[in-house]
């Protein structure tokens, strides 16, 4: 009885989990849209209540960027003000709340919320 109540107990967990990781990324995708690339540069439009959540926005750079040896985002909160190549006018640029990057190669990690006053 024990044996059988452990399994359906370990089986139970197992799901959740993978359920929970499951919403988690669901709803991170509704955070955001990938509206242009230019090489290892990402152009993203993200929900404006999250221009200034430094935790989303990471968690959203690390997703984009999962895998990539080098990888940047510019980020955007109107998709009518956002780049969608890598020639960015000085008023897409003005328009950017953040930017991320990574170069695993030298260890380099920065995500900048022009919001909280880092850009």
């Amino acid at each position: 009885m024990r044996k059988i109540f452990f399994i359906l107990f370990t089986i139970t967990l197992f799901i959740t989990g993978c359920s929970s990781s499951q919403n988690t990324i669901s709803t991170l995708k509704t955070q955001y849209q990938i509206i242009g690339q230019s090489g290892s540069t990402y152009m993203v439009v993200v929900k404006p209540e999250i221009e200034n959540n430094k935790n989303e926005l990471m968690q959203i750079s690390k997703y984009i960027c999962n895998k990539k040896e080098f990888c940047y985002i510019d980020f955007w909160d109107n998709i009518n003000l956002a780049a969608r190549t890598g020639n960015i006018t000085d008023a897409q640029d003005s328009a950017i709340i953040a930017t991320y990057g990574i170069n695993k190669t030298t260890n380099y990690e920065q995500l900048l919320v022009c919001g909280l006053g880092e850009c």
